[in-house]
């Protein structure tokens, strides 16, 4: 007659493997022991962590991807008269429905080509800055540039020092060609072409 099986007695099939395995046996995972490489990769997902990822990927994926420049700011102490030389010289127009041409002290007027586009000056009224390179570069084709050098010398355009801008002036960049001129409020402006053969060939006959 066979006895009744006590707690200790015949085990289920999967714990009497285990046991008769010894030190074979693979311990239960806990927390800090090594995840499987596919759960590994979930939980630095979720954490954000990237220690794993090439160096050169990560420069790849910045923080946010620009299309372009959008505007820059200029700083003039009479906002009228600069928003009329900037249209006179640089064809520049006050944009959209900001087109008082002197709000108040901490709002810019917004200039735009007047040929179409989105602003590209913001203009505030102050003291420009001083010190280090700060110069803003408007773009023409070759026409337009070799247009504006017909022009000089020019009452409104002085160079850098102050004295005439005249069409010898320009500099030669090799794949650029730039003219660079002070606005009224001292602002270092630039006129660059990237039409340079044309440009460069037309200039060098150019008066003095």
């Amino acid at each position: 007659m066979q006895s009744a099986i006590g707690p200790g007695d015949r085990l289920r099939p999967e714990r009497a493997e285990r046991r008769e395995g010894g030190d074979s046996a693979q311990p239960m995972k806990g927390p800090g022991d090594q995840l499987r490489p596919e759960h590994a990769e979930r939980r630095d997902r979720k954490s954000g962590n990237n220690s794993n990822q090439d160096p050169a990927e990560r420069r790849e994926n910045p923080l946010v991807t620009t299309d372009r420049l959008d505007h820059v700011h200029l700083y003039v102490t009479d906002r009228p008269a600069a928003v009329a030389w900037y249209a006179r010289v640089l064809g520049l127009k006050p944009y959209g429905p900001w087109d008082d041409a002197d709000p108040a002290p901490d709002h810019p007027v917004f200039l735009a080509p007047a040929i179409g586009g989105a602003h590209v000056v913001s203009l505030f009224t102050g003291a420009h800055p001083e010190g280090g390179d700060r110069t803003v570069a408007f773009h023409a084709n070759a026409r337009a540039f070799l247009g504006f050098a017909a022009a000089l010398p020019h009452q409104d355009v002085a160079a850098l020092d102050g004295s005439p801008l005249t069409a010898k002036g320009h500099h030669d960049y090799g794949m650029a060609i730039t003219f660079n001129f002070l606005d009224p409020a001292g602002n270092h402006l630039e006129l660059v072409t990237y039409d340079h053969a044309a440009v460069r060939a037309d200039l060098a006959g150019a008066p003095q």
